[in-house]
């Protein structure tokens, strides 16, 4: 028998606003997106064990790494925030860096080619 799943009322969960080397790790139990002033963006909902966890990946290097490894409901994932670090093109100017582990994204064996030369 399936039992679904029904979302945390907003204030049952904790925001994750890290400090430099701060990590969070837990179960997603969903992703939704999030409408702001600024654009779209998705917010992961993860299940510590701590309790419940909000991750807002409004930064464009979080996102882009969530983009990569592309996790889903029940992935267990780690969130680890680097810190600020200074732009290459401007190094005046500071992006924030992230480190995401968990599941690697399916590979697409469809897509492969079949007469490769090896």
């Amino acid at each position: 028998m399936s039992v679904a799943k029904t979302k945390p009322a907003a204030d049952e969960s904790t925001g994750w606003r890290p400090d430099p080397g701060d990590t969070v790790t837990g179960t997603i139990e969903f992703i939704e997106m999030i409408n702001s002033e600024y654009g779209a963006y998705p917010m992961l909902a993860l299940q510590t064990a701590n309790g419940p966890v909000s991750v807002h990946a409004f930064h464009k290097a979080l996102f882009k790494r969530l983009t990569t490894l592309a996790p889903q409901p029940g992935d267990e994932i780690t969130i680890i925030y680097n810190g600020p670090k200074p732009l290459k093109k401007n190094p005046a100017q500071d992006y924030h860096d992230y480190t995401v582990n968990g599941p690697a994204k399916d590979f697409g064996w469809d897509n492969a080619a079949t007469d490769a030369d090896f």
